[in-house]
């Protein structure tokens, strides 16, 4: 009987010894791989971390130190947003872009009815003329300028016109930024190589002469620190209706200047707030009033979550536009709420969305249409050493925006995309 007490009291004992454990077990910092749970459903595993992590409003999963980029795996996030409203009437214009592929599709304002171009010499940014009726883009393997009219349009052997670029382009270099003047007699361009030494390009359309000299009919009289504007620009866009250049410089923690030619003037248009991280390009407005762009966050944001260029997360990406005189600032479009309405063979790579630990994403290439009431843009991103691109088009009085390319078998789609005047 006495050996039974003895046995008894053990077994408590040691009941009491394992409940204690239990408890200082479950007040332990979190030391495993993590499930994140929300409801109506379960997040996908996470980084190997020491505390327990937070979901911040935008969806981003983070501790005091890290942002957890998902495991490659997962499944996206369900369920899907609710489909916004069909739109009764087609957009004005065209929609054109060049896929990877090196095919021009050019599409009406309802991103359907695709006619194809399979493009000589390869295809890469491009611009349509103000009437409409040709584009000019870059011939990358024949290191040209070619000219495409729209009666060759869907056309197996399309009659092109090319002009070469002079001098020769190094492997470092690429055009980008083309525009049309808005009377159609000059074409510019970047010709980039990134290292703050950027050459801007005049091609009079008539002669086919090029000038990429300082003295051109653009930089002429400008200032040396004026000229230094230039050589850091991104983007440079002609107005639709006047003498007025657009450029954005230095798109890190990026600015935008509005060139007057005629009285050669430079004024920078600013924001409410200084942005960060600036798109690669940036559009007029049909009437020449306000510009659209992209940026994804404030310099202050960036400051505060940023160290030596490494970010814990982005606070962006959005869509914004604003009046040429600084007034009227409007951010129009949250591309955290894009990226939740994407297809979802995109969002199979990576969650959370924006991450400088393995994934970004950008908007880029905003395009107005010709009536005013829409934009046309590119959401790219780049998870697991992939580019994903989707095309879209966002409707400015209602907010609402859908994926333009719905009918194409593959979701590795265009850059850049441009709505024709």
């Amino acid at each position: 009987m006495k050996i039974i007490r003895l046995s008894i009291t053990f077994i408590f004992l040691f009941a009491l010894l394992l409940l204690d454990s239990c408890a200082n077990i479950q007040s332990q910092p979190v030391d495993t791989y993590t499930t994140v749970t929300t409801s109506p459903q379960t997040m996908p595993s996470v980084t190997h971390i020491t505390q327990t992590p937070t979901l911040t409003p935008q969806g981003k999963i983070v501790t005091n130190e890290m942002i957890l980029t998902a495991a490659a795996s997962m499944a996206p996030p369900q369920p899907t947003p609710t489909p916004f409203p069909t739109l009764e009437f087609t957009p004005a214009g065209r929609i054109a872009y060049i896929d990877i592929e090196d095919t021009l599709h050019v599409m009406d304002g309802h991103g359907k009815n695709d006619v194809t171009t399979a493009l000589p010499f390869g295809g890469a940014d491009f611009a349509w003329s103000p009437d409409g009726q040709t584009i000019v883009y870059f011939c990358f393997k024949s290191n040209s300028l070619c000219f495409l009219d729209a009666a060759g349009f869907g056309q197996d052997a399309p009659d092109v016109r090319k002009v070469d670029v002079l001098p020769p382009m190094s492997d470092k270099e690429y055009i980008k930024s083309l525009t049309w003047s808005p009377d159609g007699k000059a074409i510019t361009f970047i010709r980039y190589s990134g290292d703050n030494d950027n050459q801007l390009c005049v091609l009079t359309y008539k002669t086919m002469e090029m000038d990429c000299s300082s003295s051109n009919l653009i930089l002429k009289g400008l200032s040396e620190e004026d000229l230094q504007i230039f050589r850091q620009a991104t983007s440079v866009v002609w107005s639709p209706v006047d003498a007025n250049l657009l450029v954005m410089s230095s798109p890190w923690f990026g600015k935008l200047y509005l060139i007057n030619l005629s009285q050669k003037t430079i004024e920078e248009i600013k924001t409410p707030e200084p942005l960060a991280y600036l798109g690669r390009s940036v559009t007029w407005s049909p009437d020449g009033q306000r510009i659209a762009f992209s940026f994804s966050g404030t310099v202050e944001e960036f400051n505060r979550i940023c160290q030596n260029y490494a970010c814990l997360y982005s606070p962006g990406p959005f869509l914004a536009t604003i009046n040429i005189d600084g007034t009227n600032y409007e951010k129009v479009l949250d591309g955290t709420d894009i990226f939740y309405r994407l297809p979802l063979e995109d969002l199979q790579y990576n969650f959370p969305p924006i991450s400088t630990y393995g994934t970004y994403y950008h908007i880029e290439n905003p395009s107005w249409s010709p009536d005013g009431r829409f934009l046309s843009f590119v959401t790219e991103i780049s998870p697991m050493n992939t580019i994903h691109i989707r095309a879209f088009r966002v409707d400015l009085q209602t907010g609402y925006f859908v994926v333009l390319e719905d009918d194409s078998p593959s979701f590795l789609g265009p850059l850049p995309i441009s709505w024709s005047p």
